[in-house]
């Protein structure tokens, strides 16, 4: 299996995923809490975010069984409270040191944050938003989110977590998939076409990383 020894990712301490959640429910919040009349474009795109991760989990309930697939989530709930963090932990808790990190999550992070903040400036100018800048603007930190929560369960020695390791990679790649396509049609319209080559480039690579992690596990799995 992968080496992941001495990078037991994140589950009892406050970081940077939390973060990236918060930005996630701002949007969330913003945008969702609306259902009168027809849906805008930013409901649209969040609907389908919500709907990949129904299905998701209904895939795993099918792979694990009801059952366990519900008690999971009761141990999910129980040992990571709202916000992600412990209760005896305190709000100012410091970032987990970078070199705690699992070098594939380290990667995805640093492609992430000027993909984010790109459409993220995109979005709050008028005359750029589109419904492709939103799309990349909510799927780019579901990349690392899901990342971390894929890596945190292929660290447990365990048949049940090694599934939802899987299925977290597969939803990683989906998220990635999404931004690459949004990326290259703003690419193909001309503008910013430096900077959106190099995430392109950054975002292929990425998700051959992911999909390489995907296979070397599902391999593995094979032989337990």
């Amino acid at each position: 299996m992968y080496d992941l020894s001495g990078k037991h990712p994140w589950v009892f301490r406050r970081d940077d995923v939390d973060l990236l959640e918060d930005q996630l429910e701002d949007l969330y919040e913003r945008y969702q809490g609306d259902t009168r009349g027809e849906r805008s474009m930013e409901q649209e795109v969040l609907q389908e975010q919500v709907q990949t991760e129904e299905v998701s989990d209904q895939e795993l309930s099918i792979t694990l069984g009801e059952q366990l697939f519900e008690s999971v989530h009761k141990h999910q709930e129980h040992t990571v409270p709202s916000g992600g963090e412990m209760d005896f932990e305190q709000e100012d808790e410091p970032l987990i040191p970078t070199q705690q990190r699992d070098p594939l999550y380290l990667e995805a992070r640093a492609w992430s944050v000027p993909v984010f903040a790109f459409a993220q400036q995109r979005y709050l100018q008028k005359d750029t938003r589109g419904r492709e800048v939103f799309r990349i603007y909510v799927n780019t930190n579901l990349i690392p989110i899901k990342l971390s929560t894929a890596i945190q369960e292929e660290c447990l020695d365990d048949g049940f977590a090694h599934e939802i390791a899987l299925k977290e990679y597969e939803l990683t790649c989906t998220y990635l998939e999404r931004v690459l396509e949004d990326l290259v049609i703003l690419f193909e319209t001309g503008e910013g076409r430096p900077a959106l080559q190099q995430m392109i480039i950054g975002g292929k690579r990425l998700l051959r990383l992911v999909r390489g992690r995907h296979a070397l596990l599902k391999r593995q799995r094979r032989f337990l």
